[in-house]
């Protein structure tokens, strides 16, 4: 079985979020996500109809085709899988990032030490727990 994700699908679901938000009506033609995205129209066809199935994105269908051909809301979803929004892993990521370069300009070496301790702590062991906070599913404590 062939990856279609990398080089197809995600290529399309790219396409369909930046010309929605690039869209002052929120109206998206697939016609438009097809040229956006460069592929054929079996490849683009396989695509749109894979991740409306998914419901990445919703629109005005056609009887003879198997996915909107106009494109009305994108999910939450499609979003944060394009990078548009971020996800739970990204914003532990940058907050490593941000800790690690508070550190680095930190003149404090007290302050310097602990920012750094937090980062490696948040990019290392802490991660998961990190993660699973962001996301609202970490298990609470029975008392």
């Amino acid at each position: 079985m062939e990856d279609t994700w990398a080089d197809r699908d995600l290529v399309v679901l790219d396409a369909v979020v930046s010309l929605f938000e690039e869209s002052p009506h929120n109206d998206v033609q697939a016609k438009a996500v097809q040229e956006r995205s460069g592929l054929d129209d079996t490849d683009f066809g396989r695509a749109m109809t894979a991740l409306a199935g998914a419901r990445f994105f919703d629109g005005t269908r056609v009887d003879e085709i198997d996915y909107p051909v106009r494109i009305s809301s994108v999910s939450e979803r499609a979003r944060r899988t394009v990078g548009q929004w971020p996800n739970p892993d990204s914003l532990v990521e940058r907050l490593v990032e941000t800790l690690s370069k508070a550190a680095d300009e930190a003149s404090d070496p007290e302050q310097k030490s602990k920012l750094r301790q937090a980062a490696e702590f948040l990019g290392g062991a802490g991660r998961q727990i990190a993660i699973s906070w962001v996301s609202g599913t970490l298990p609470h404590p029975h008392l």
